[in-house]
C-alpha cells in the first residue's frame, strides 16, 4: 500500500496490517503506534480485496461487496459525510462495490459499484475527483466531497487506478477497453 504501511488478506479471509500508523490508518483502533509485524485487523474472515494507494487511508472490500475504510479523514476522504478520523473500519454507505482505489493527492477514494458506475470522494485538488469545476467565489473552486459522488453517467467502468505515487492523475478503464485520464 502507500506510504510506510502494508496490508494483506490471508487465504482464510482475515485482514492484516503493519507499519507506520498515523490517525488510525492501520485499522487497529489506535491513533499512533508503529507496528513492526503483521497484526490482524478485527476478527472478520470475509475480506476479499484491498483498497490501495494512500498513506493516510486504509480500506478493503468484503466478500458481500461492502466497502470499509479507516484512517485520516481530512477532506472527507472516508465518505462518512464528516471529517472525523476513524481508527477501525467503518462502512461506506450504499450498495455493493466491485473495486476501489485511493490516491495520496486526494486523500480520498474512487470506487466502481457492481452496477458499473464510478464514484469518488475526498480532497479535490485540481479536480482530481473528476467531478468538474464549480464557479464561485475567488473565480471558482475544486470542492472537496465528504460522501460518494457519481462521476458522469457511464455504467461500464471496469478498473480504476488512483496511483502514480502522489495520486495526482487518475486512470479509469471501461469494460470495452477505453482509457480515461483526469
Amino acid at each position: 500500500n502507500g506510504g510506510q504501511m502494508a496490508f494483506a488478506i490471508k487465504t482464510d479471509g482475515t485482514l492484516w496490517s503493519w507499519g507506520q500508523q498515523n490517525a488510525g490508518n492501520l485499522g487497529h483502533n489506535e491513533s499512533s503506534n508503529e507496528i513492526s509485524s503483521a497484526k490482524q485487523v478485527g476478527t472478520n474472515t470475509n475480506w476479499k480485496s484491498l483498497v490501495m494507494g494512500s498513506s493516510t487511508v486504509g480500506g478493503a472490500i468484503k466478500t458481500d461487496g461492502t466497502l470499509w475504510v479507516w484512517g485520516w479523514n481530512n477532506g472527507g476522504g472516508l465518505g462518512q459525510n464528516n471529517r472525523t478520523k476513524y481508527s477501525s473500519p467503518v462502512q461506506i454507505p450504499g450498495t455493493t462495490w466491485k473495486q476501489a482505489a485511493t490516491g495520496g493527492y486526494t486523500n480520498g477514494i474512487y470506487g466502481i459499484k457492481t452496477d458499473g458506475t464510478l464514484w469518488s470522494w475526498g480532497y479535490n485538488n485540481e479536480g482530481v475527483l473528476g467531478l468538474g469545476y464549480e464557479p464561485g467565489a475567488q473565480g471558482g473552486t475544486w470542492r472537496a466531497r465528504s460522501s460518494p459522488c457519481q462521476i458522469g453517467t457511464r455504467t461500464d467502468w471496469g478498473v480504476i487506478d488512483a496511483g502514480g505515487g502522489d495520486g495526482s492523475m487518475v486512470k479509469g478503464v471501461t469494460t470495452d477497453g477505453k482509457i480515461f485520464l483526469w
